[in-house]
């Protein structure tokens, strides 16, 4: 297979693997920034991959898989394994990232909890105002429960993360751990440097625009 491989030369191996290798980095890292949770599509891409390859090159996977069967199923035994431990150290800083994000929003949360329970109560009035007058209408309606502040934020917010609710992100961290490892190295840096920079110049920013908006009689 070595031959086969040598025969495209090191650059058109270059395009073909860092081309994959960067979209992958996308799809695996895509649910890192909404509730994507199509775990099945890095999957049929890699497969896609190969069959192109199989089609258009004169290397076949699929036979070199087989023909060395043992081989493959070692180095996917010590692959997962690896996932599984990358896994937690994602965990790690995916949780991080939540708890910030909690903490940037988390007046906001309290304000939806607070009108959550003030919609509660007003409807659990009316139902029992049904009920005093045997009102027809108390057969539609349910007295609510009002749900703690923590129950319902896991609810609504899925806050603090739970692998439960997060088993496309931990299957797709250990199945496709090199594409989301070289995200993770290169964006956590670049995004607490940014934050640091963010915070150093901030303050200068906003003094030097109160103080030309301080010109202004309305802002004196």
């Amino acid at each position: 297979m070595i031959k086969e491989l040598l025969i495209l030369g090191f650059w058109s191996w270059s395009l073909i693997i860092a081309v994959p290798f960067l979209i992958l980095m996308w799809l695996t890292n895509y649910d890192d920034y909404s509730d994507f949770s199509g775990s099945p599509i890095p999957a049929i891409f890699i497969l896609g991959i190969l069959v192109l390859i199989t089609a258009f090159t004169n290397v076949n996977p699929f036979l070199y898989i087989w023909n060395n069967f043992g081989f493959i199923a070692i180095v996917a035994l010590v692959y997962v394994f690896i996932g599984i431990g990358y896994m937690f150290v994602k965990w790690h800083f995916y949780t991080d990232k939540k708890l910030e994000f909690y903490n940037h929003i988390s007046e906001s949360i309290r304000q939806e909890y607070n009108n959550y329970i003030k919609e509660t109560k007003v409807h659990n009035e009316k139902v029992n105002l049904f009920e005093e007058n045997n009102d027809t209408r108390y057969s539609l309606y349910k007295e609510k429960t009002i749900i703690p502040f923590k129950d319902w934020v896991l609810k609504e917010y899925n806050l603090p993360p739970t692998a439960k609710n997060n088993k496309a992100r931990l299957y797709i961290w250990i199945m496709y751990w090199p594409p989301s490892f070289v995200w993770s190295i290169i964006d956590h840096p670049l995004r607490k440097l940014f934050n640091n920079i963010y915070n150093m110049v901030g303050e200068t920013l906003n003094k030097m625009s109160i103080k030309k908006f301080s010109q202004l009689e309305d802002f004196k």
